[in-house]
């Protein structure tokens, strides 16, 4: 984590992680559902909760991500003397798990946070248009 863009870059996946997740569930507690139950819900939310390899390579990964990226501000593991590649093991593992922190990071968790803020819109919206109709 040489620079603040890095440092920034970390902190707003980790943000954007924490308010889509929080969101949601302040929505569950809400409606009484329980906020990995989607049924109805975003096909991509769906997919990402119901299949339990696919949560579980995101999630370990982007973590396997995160800490290659802080052990290789110290070290570059041993060196792997590939044929035409000299390279460490950190380093590789850091590249070999940067799609999976793409796919969690800018894909997934952005997809949940936009989930759960059209979600909480939605049931705003619906408690405005029930306090209106029983108003009148």
């Amino acid at each position: 984590m040489n620079s603040m863009a890095e440092q920034r870059d970390i902190f707003t996946s980790v943000y954007v992680d924490i308010v889509g997740h929080w969101l949601y569930i302040h929505h569950s507690a809400l409606t009484g559902s329980y906020h990995q139950d989607m049924k109805g819900g975003n096909y991509f939310l769906r997919l990402y909760y119901s299949n339990r390899m696919l949560l579980s390579l995101l999630v370990d990964g982007n973590e396997i991500f995160h800490l290659m990226l802080y052990l290789l501000h110290f070290t570059e593991g041993p060196m792997l003397n590939l044929p035409g590649l000299n390279i460490g093991l950190v380093r590789l593992a850091l590249y070999a798990f940067t799609p999976v922190m793409v796919a969690k990071c800018c894909f997934f968790n952005v997809v949940h946070l936009y989930d759960s803020i059209w979600s909480m819109a939605k049931l705003d919206a619906d408690l405005q248009n029930d306090k209106k109709t029983k108003a009148n």
